[in-house]
């Protein structure tokens, strides 16, 4: 497995001490600077922030997340058995064809936390930021309003209850209003749009034998914005059946669709109300059938991104993590004392994300939740931050997570205007050295760039990393031997990434030369 450890926002844990890099090319090759700027919280995204976006978010235009309920991280992607004494991991029979033939194929994210206890709140925060209240907490057994007293920091609402005013931001209507397009598919859903009487008790709470649909695992109905309009709701709010139809072709497939299996078959119950097995059984055989029809069809063929992950790690003090951490990025929760009822968040989760932008194989340890899910997704759309996604401290899915090397790609060279100039081939060489020293320490980053005796032109140098924004122009000379030197003195945990340029006289094209470091 190949290990990638930055995500998109600044930090900076430890650097790999040193880094020799030569390159044998035409001048005239071209790289992508890899971007890890801090989260910027806007309503609206500008040119100059869509620009730095693109630096380290593919193009993807499709995006699937699908969500099972109440596993850990060891439950779902490790060794052990589950709550019920299915061999669960690698080989061990409980989930092989989700803990390894789809893990072969992606980015696994080992170091993703739900965001809260019990189920509704984290299904909430994937859908708008918003955070925790008692009633989110308890899985809104009855279908209230919520009712607001006010707005704190990060665009939180300060209440109580379940659904949530108009007005409040979401995904859903993020994309409606941007002219994307969006859908829910529920499982054993009875008709579109389906959820309780505004005031009443929520009868899906429990499954039954002929229907296991859960009204709390499908955040879009708890949503004023939404539920208010019938018409619009039942055609993006849809059971699982439409799905097939949907992906046959790629106009008609939504740039976003959450897929939301019903409480058999995203592993809630075991054993199920219709007989089945349930647990983690149930979903590996789900997965079997429903993962292979997204990946097969167009949109996703083309430009979709598939994101798999949990609600939540099992139950408030059973989070299966080996560190003892519930939760990994410092949120809080205005409107209750903890997230996790008696901890911080939701426990280690893990996140399984598939695209012909990831590596298979590959893995993250970045730190990320509910929260950075959202804010990635708004990244892909170009929407600003709803809710705990604009938390500036929050890293978004960047290159390590995009990893396939596509930010690398040469593009198609401009034809050559006539008369043709002859260009000349050279090998330009870039040694880049720094040591490994404690956030807020200054090293000194070096470059050289070979053959020094050609070195004339200008070398612009790029180096972006937590608190770390270089951009330079030097004007080079024989003088200087082609070596040119910074101070860097990064401010957090996270990555750097580096380019050097360099501009020949007019009878050559640029050449870079662009590397991007693990952090350990």
């Amino acid at each position: 497995m190949t290990a990638l450890t930055f995500g998109r926002k600044a930090g900076f844990r430890r650097i790999v001490a040193s880094l020799t890099f030569v390159a044998v090319a035409f001048v005239g090759g071209a790289i992508v600077l890899h971007n890890h700027d801090a989260a910027v919280q806007h309503d609206t995204l500008d040119a100059v922030t869509n620009s730095k976006i693109a630096a380290y978010v593919p193009p993807a235009k499709h995006v699937f997340v699908i969500n099972i309920e109440n596993k850990g991280f060891t439950n779902t992607w490790g060794d052990g058995v589950d709550g019920n004494g299915y061999g669960i991991g690698a080989g061990n029979g409980g989930d092989p064809y989700l803990a390894t033939t789809l893990r072969s194929k992606g980015a696994l994210l080992t170091s993703y936390y739900g965001t809260a206890h019990n189920s509704e709140p984290n299904y909430i925060a994937q859908l708008s930021g918003q955070g925790p209240n008692p009633e989110m907490q308890g899985d809104c057994q009855t279908y209230s309003n919520f009712v607001s007293a006010g707005t704190a920091a990060m665009h939180q609402l300060r209440g109580t209850g379940c659904i949530f005013p108009k007005g409040t931001a979401s995904l859903a209507m993020q994309l409606q209003n941007s002219r994307h397009t969006w859908k829910g598919y529920e499982e054993d859903m009875a008709t579109p749009c389906q959820h309780p009487t505004v005031g009443g008790v929520d009868n899906t709470q429990k499954a039954t034998a002929t229907s296991e649909y859960a009204t709390r695992h499908n955040p879009f109905m708890y949503f004023h914005d939404i539920i208010d309009n019938p018409t619009n709701c039942a055609a993006h709010v849809v059971p699982l059946t439409q799905l097939s139809k949907d992906l046959s072709t790629y106009g008609s497939t939504p740039e976003y669709s959450l897929i939301t299996p019903d409480l058999c078959n995203d592993g809630h119950d075991a054993p199920c109300a219709n007989g089945q097995p349930g647990g983690l059984k149930s979903i590996d055989a789900w997965m079997k059938v429903w993962v292979p029809r997204i990946m097969a069809s167009p949109a996703f063929k083309t430009d979709g991104v598939l994101v798999i992950t949990a609600d939540e790690a099992d139950y408030p003090g059973s989070d299966n993590d080996i560190t003892g951490q519930t939760a990994c990025c410092g949120e809080t929760a205005v409107n209750t004392p903890k997230a996790g009822i008696t901890n911080d968040g939701g426990g280690l989760i893990g996140a399984l994300v598939i695209s012909k932008w990831t590596k298979p194989g590959s893995w993250s340890s970045t730190p990320y939740n509910h929260y950075a899910l959202l804010a990635s997704l708004e990244d892909i759309f170009r929407l600003g931050y709803a809710g705990y996604a604009s938390d500036p401290n929050l890293d978004h899915f960047g290159l390590d997570v995009y990893n396939s090397g596509w930010d690398q790609a040469t593009p198609s060279p401009t034809p050559t205007p006539t008369p043709v100039v002859t260009k000349q081939r050279t090998y330009i060489g870039l040694t880049y050295s720094h040591e490994v020293l404690p956030v807020g320490q200054v090293t000194r980053e070096t470059f050289a760039v070979h053959p020094a005796s050609m070195v004339t032109g200008t070398l612009k140098v790029s180096i972006i990393g937590p608190g770390v924004n270089i951009l330079k122009y030097i004007n080079l000379t024989h003088a200087m031997g082609g070596v040119v030197s910074f101070n860097v003195k990064p401010t957090g945990r996270g990555s750097i990434a580096v380019k050097a340029q360099y501009y020949g006289d007019s009878a050559c094209t640029p050449s870079s030369i662009s590397r991007y470091f693990n952090v350990r």
